[in-house]
């Protein structure tokens, strides 16, 4: 046991869940005390010793199922379907579905991986395959009820559809099983080893990643909301005041028992954000435009700019939206944002903003935040603004969502922006994100 928790922690690790030594330590004990034959206890035992952080708990259980799976052959219970066709199986399955019986899906998803996956014993492949084999003999999607707009209809259709990703997870699971009986829960961990959201690219990520991005950029906006609040709470006091401390001091016989200190001054800068809202760069955008929500307190104005080849201001947008989902949307329906041919023009959007924002926005407390990949589609790229605007302002940042190694490859022009900016960061995904808020704020 103490083998497997130990190339369990070093699997997490690989899939960069931090596990300290002292968390392995507490691993160990905690399994000592649970039988092995409760392996939901023995799950609920390592995610409480090794997880810390919410969005590693997918991982976590993948991981859990390969290295702590049941592979004993389940064909007693699976004999029973044998006999039956392919339509009767199907039927049966079906019927279960409907009735969400799921001990007797759980034995109908073993006869269906056993009859339909065609699974090779020897063969190095994660089990993606074998999986859509499966699913697409089972044909389950037809049996999701229609539209139906009562509350008995919306029930009885999430009933089903809950049933059928039990029924999805169920195969799963069990191809994993018997790929770890074939090869072993580390070589099959290589193969469906699985990416944590934080390290998954907003270039490049399925929708389905996506809302599990989201999902991750919230505990980061509550934790930044309250570490500001906390910052303010343990600031240090400002100057001696005084003139109130001899006030206070009458009570006391003229002895200034109680200093009095004058509220610390705390300039707040102003925060500039243009940002790339084109097609390239959308899912970036959205995701930064979220974490302004919880910087906003920290500075005394926020003003955003969004731009695909002309620029407009989208304060207001941001300030009357109830979400930044819903400020994302109305910002991209706005047709003042084309200006040629809808194509990113990082230069004519600086031009713009040098023009008609610039007098009246910018101050030399001011924090530029610019939010895009530098591909300019081999347009002028006017770097003399920025080094005109960065002069005028504290600090000028930029944000790029491209990996490093692609930078001045191609269109890129980010090199003749670079000298004018304090840090160009990468910022590929939401974990480089977080790294940077906690350096701005």
């Amino acid at each position: 046991m103490l083998d497997t928790i130990s190339s369990f922690a070093n699997e997490l690790r690989r899939v960069e869940i931090p596990i300290s030594m002292s968390e392995l330590t507490d691993a160990v004990e905690a399994a000592r005390t649970i039988p092995l034959r409760e392996r939901d206890d023995l799950r609920v035992a390592l995610r409480a010793t090794m997880i810390k952080r919410s969005e590693h708990l997918e991982a976590f259980d993948v991981v859990f199922d390969l290295f702590f799976g049941d592979v004993r052959s389940l064909r007693a219970g699976t004999d029973a379907f044998a006999g039956l066709s392919d339509d009767e199986l199907t039927g049966v399955l079906h019927d279960a579905v409907l009735a969400g019986n799921r001990p007797v899906l759980r034995r109908i998803s073993e006869a269906a991986v056993d009859r339909y996956a065609e699974m090779e014993p020897g063969r190095p492949v994660a089990g993606r395959a074998y999986l859509f084999r499966v699913l697409r003999r089972l044909d389950l999607e037809n049996l999701v009820p229609g539209d139906d707009k009562t509350l008995a209809g919306r029930l009885r259709r999430d009933q089903v559809e809950a049933t059928i990703a039990y029924v999805q997870a169920t195969v799963e699971l069990e191809i994993r099983r018997r790929l770890v009986a074939d090869r072993g829960a580390e070589a099959v961990t290589r193969l469906v080893r699985p990416p944590l959201h934080d390290a998954i690219g907003f270039m490049n990520a399925s929708s389905a990643e996506i809302a599990a991005m989201r999902r991750g950029i919230e505990p980061l906006v509550r934790k930044l909301g309250l570490r500001l609040a906390r910052q303010k709470r343990l600031g240090r006091p400002g100057r001696l005041d005084f003139r109130r401390t001899i006030r206070s001091a009458l009570s006391t016989g003229g002895t200034p028992v109680q200093l009095k200190f004058k509220p610390p001054a705390k300039p707040k800068p102003e925060l500039v954000v243009i940002a790339d809202v084109s097609g390239s760069v959308a899912t970036f955008a959205r995701f930064t435009l979220q974490l302004l929500y919880a910087m906003r307190l920290q500075f005394r104005r926020i003003r955003t700019f969004a731009f695909i080849d002309d620029l407009v201001e989208v304060t207001d947008v941001l300030a009357n939206s109830v979400t930044a989902e819903q400020a994302f949307a109305t910002i991209t329906a706005d047709p003042r944002l084309i200006w040629l041919d809808g194509r990113s023009d990082y230069g004519h959007a600086l031009e713009t903003f040098d023009k008609r924002y610039a007098p009246t926005t910018l101050t030399g407390t001011a924090t530029v935040l610019i939010l895009g990949d530098g591909r300019n589609n081999y347009r002028a790229a006017q770097e003399d603004r920025l080094r005109v605007l960065a002069r005028r302002v504290a600090h000028v940042f930029w944000l790029n969502p491209e990996r490093q190694v692609n930078w001045d490859t191609g269109d890129s022009a980010i090199h003749l922006y670079a000298p004018y900016c304090e840090r160009v960061v990468e910022c590929a995904d939401l974990a480089q994100l977080r790294d940077f808020a906690d350096h701005l704020v």
